[in-house]
């Protein structure tokens, strides 16, 4: 396997690691606090499980596209 593509995905797999901490923290601040200034706690919680969601599938159509290396 090609090195840089194994940082590659080390790096991505790491960000979206860090993506669903920083959501399920503020999902959990916003659900704590009950108040309407965690609304915006909540809606960016909610945005940024999306939007690596999103990017996951997006890669994975990617991914599921290319043609495999010859053995």
């Amino acid at each position: 396997m090609d090195n840089k593509k194994t940082i590659q995905w080390i790096v991505t797999a790491t960000l979206r690691l860090v993506a669903g901490y920083v959501a399920v923290k503020f999902g959990k601040d916003a659900v704590d606090e009950q108040t309407w200034a965690s609304l915006g706690e909540g809606c960016a919680a909610v945005i940024i499980a999306a939007l690596s969601i999103w990017t996951s599938v997006k890669a994975r159509k990617t991914l599921l596209a290319t043609p495999a290396p010859p053995v």
